[in-house]
């Protein structure tokens, strides 16, 4: 492959720049446009589609600086909060809701991806001010940018933002074997529909009970919460948008046993709602043409003085278009949900997820406390707290945010959370997982589990060719260590985010088995110990079933959060990982202090083991 410094001595022979991602085809890179033309990468699966073919080229990662680098997030964070321009607000207002708020970290996700596309281009241009270009379809309007001599390349291939998670996992089970089967999120909100006027539980509330809401809760993975739920002073209303209310004979008994009542775009819908929403599409259409028209959208979307719009335009309104029509969909829906019942409060997981926060919009509208219920690790590493602010860990609408435990409450309440707004309940999530754990290390099978969340950190470093080939190296020292111990290797990448684990394992050895989606705990159970990228819940997980965790270094900016790098967690470099994974497997002093500090880091970061389902209705009851 070609380095920057030969390309720049030989970059006179060029007549030609030939922009190649994954969305083209390598056979139509015939012998006279490769001749005296520099071809230039943009994703890791065109590089290794030209590197197997023998093809010389560049990596446009290399167009990268440590300046852009450094500053691109905060960049993309400002810009994916451009509905709070005064002069955009007005505009994207719909019913006193601003449109633009619920996607915004959508929006970031796309931008990361195009603004280092930009970049690279606008680099790339510079060095070949005089050279024709002949560009991939996904990369033709930002070089016409720069460029009028320009020629496009065949798409063969879509391809999806690098942070695009659009698909689903349904699971199922064949006999005692848990699989799934993975569908387009377009599909699966159709088969929702279809099934919701079947499986629906809605009943009349009859009583005078206290009302409160839940949004999007699994009855497979708060089944201990919904168990608990006919002790409650209360009645819940269980409002499903992402997943169906039940889908086997489990979480369907579940559900009854919990009493409570099921609402869904199927119970709510109507005529009169059906027409708003059709009629909405004129209204969609003038809102764009205004932005359209609007000088200030032009010069916001703006990358070192140089404006994207042009670029970016296109990408945008198809973006605003989908999601205008999503959230005036949602907007109509909950309205109607809250027309029904009077709500003591509304209970979430997340302020971000659209039908989410269009609740929790609707809420503060009718003056309605909004709880968030802690729902995942939250790290305490400074150099994430601005991402965390902007995805909303720590919470920006809720009145109150129930949490694991006291370390989790100092640390929010450092960071401008009210400490009167902050309950420490512990996690009805893990309860099922501490009334079923293993009281001491047991190896049922022989094998390593290394979970990975390679894409963890939606950050611009995890998805260059460099980033994708430090990944390739882990797998592989992961697995060389485990070979060398006679032990196996299976790879649970987290769900919805496995990006080519398989391939990477069948290059490896065909015997490297590769689960994709379902649930993790039976494999927990059953290995010797944990090995994890980073952070990541899982850990809790292995901890409360006495398995011991290794961390593998990725991102520096964790080191020293105590969940991934404490006595209770081995974090390791990639190049320190067999020793530290021989002392645990041969060292059965060194594991079983490993495993005494990580039931006291439990002890510290977990209240209420096994009972934080029964504390959180107890707090709901007293709310």
């Amino acid at each position: 492959m070609n380095n920057r410094k030969k390309m720049k001595i030989t970059m006179h022979n060029y007549n030609s720049i030939i922009l190649f991602d994954s969305s083209c085809n390598v056979d139509n890179l015939t012998n006279d446009k490769i001749e005296n033309s520099l071809i230039i990468t943009f994703d890791y699966n065109s590089h290794r589609n030209l590197e197997k073919s023998g093809i010389n080229h560049v990596i446009s990662d290399s167009y990268l600086d440590q300046h852009f680098l450094s500053s691109i997030g905060k960049i993309c964070y400002d810009l994916s909060q451009w509905y709070t321009q005064k002069s955009i607000e007005k505009i994207v207002e719909y019913d006193g809701l601003n449109l633009g708020e619920f996607f915004y970290t959508e929006l970031y996700e796309i931008l990361i991806l195009f603004l280092k596309n930009f970049f690279e281009i606008s680099k790339i241009f510079e060095e070949n001010s005089n050279a024709s270009f002949l560009a991939s379809q996904n990369l033709y309007d930002i070089i016409c940018s720069f460029s009028s001599d320009v020629k496009t390349l065949q798409s063969v291939n879509s391809i999806k933002s690098e942070f695009d998670y659009t698909h689903v996992d349904i699971p199922f089970k064949l006999g005692s074997k848990s699989s799934h089967i993975r569908i387009g999120r377009s599909k699966y909100r159709k088969l929702l529909n279809v099934s919701e006027k079947f499986l629906n539980l809605t009943t009349k509330n009859q009583s005078n009970k206290p009302v409160i809401l839940l949004t999007n809760f699994s009855p497979q993975l708060y089944k201990e919460f919904f168990l608990a739920m006919p002790k409650s002073k209360n009645i819940f209303v269980k409002f499903d948008r992402t997943t169906p209310s039940f889908w086997n004979y489990d979480t369907y008994s579940t559900i009854k046993k919990s009493g409570c009542i099921t609402e869904n775009i199927s119970s709510l819908m109507n005529d009169n709602i059906k027409k708003l929403i059709s009629d909405s599409q004129i209204f969609i259409d003038k809102k764009l043409n205004s932005l359209d028209n609007l000088e200030e959208i032009k010069q916001l979307f703006s990358l070192n003085k140089i404006s994207f719009w042009h670029a970016f335009q296109k990408t945008f309104f198809e973006l605003l278009r989908n999601k205008f029509l999503e959230s005036i969909t949602e907007i109509e829906i909950s309205k109607k949900l809250f027309s029904r019942y009077k709500f003591s409060c509304v209970l979430v997981q997340t302020e971000t997820r659209l039908n989410d926060l269009v609740i929790i919009k609707l809420a503060k509208r009718w003056n309605i406390p909004v709880i968030l219920l802690q729902h995942g690790i939250i790290s305490r590493s400074k150099h994430l707290l601005l991402p965390q602010k902007f995805d909303r860990t720590i919470p920006f609408y809720s009145n109150n945010i129930l949490v694991w435990g006291n370390a989790d409450l100092k640390f929010l309440a450092e960071n401008g959370v009210p400490r009167k707004n902050i309950k420490v309940l512990g996690s009805p999530f893990y309860d099922h997982i501490f009334n079923d754990k293993i009281s001491s290390y047991t190896e049922s099978d022989n094998f390593i589990l290394f979970a990975t969340d390679f894409k963890s950190l939606h950050k611009l470093e995890r998805i260059t060719v460099e980033s994708m080939q430090k990944y390739e190296t882990i797998i592989n020292s992961v697995y060389r260590a485990v070979k060398k111990h006679n032990k196996k290797l299976v790879i649970r990448p987290h769900p919805l985010k496995d990006i080519g684990e398989k391939q990477i394992a069948k290059k490896l050895d065909p015997e490297i088995k590769v689960v994709i989606g379902g649930s993790i705990l039976s494999l927990i159970k059953s290995c010797n110990l944990l090995v994890v990228t980073d952070n990541s819940s899982v850990i809790v997980e292995a901890m409360a079933l006495n398995k011991p965790v290794i961390s593998v270094r990725v991102d520096a900016d964790l080191d020293h959060d105590p969940h991934c790098d404490s006595n209770a967690c081995i974090r390791t470099s990639i190049e320190d990982f067999e020793n530290n994974l021989s002392k645990i497997l041969e060292n059965e002093q060194f594991r079983n202090s490993l495993l005494e500090n990580e039931k006291t880091f439990l002890a510290e970061n977990m209240a209420n083991q096994g009972s934080a389902s029964i504390n959180t209705i107890k707090f709901l009851d007293n709310f």
